[in-house]
């Protein structure tokens, strides 16, 4: 289960770090600066944020044997 679970956040972590360049790239190309692509960043770094504060670190963790 460990292992599934690492598995797609590196894959989906290194998907999207070759997808986020292009699209700012994109970004900055259609508006001519990058005032969007900041926001884009600062609406991530909340959403980051507000994902992290609502892991419930005190749940136990069912072993199986």
């Amino acid at each position: 289960m460990a292992g599934t679970i690492c598995g797609t956040m590196n894959f989906s972590s290194n998907l999207f770090a070759a997808i986020i360049p292009i699209l700012i790239g994109f970004i900055v190309q259609l508006t001519g600066n990058y005032y969007i692509a900041m926001m884009f960043f600062a609406t991530a770094a909340v959403g980051y944020l507000i994902c992290s504060l609502l892991i419930n670190f005190d749940k136990k963790m069912e072993l199986e044997n």
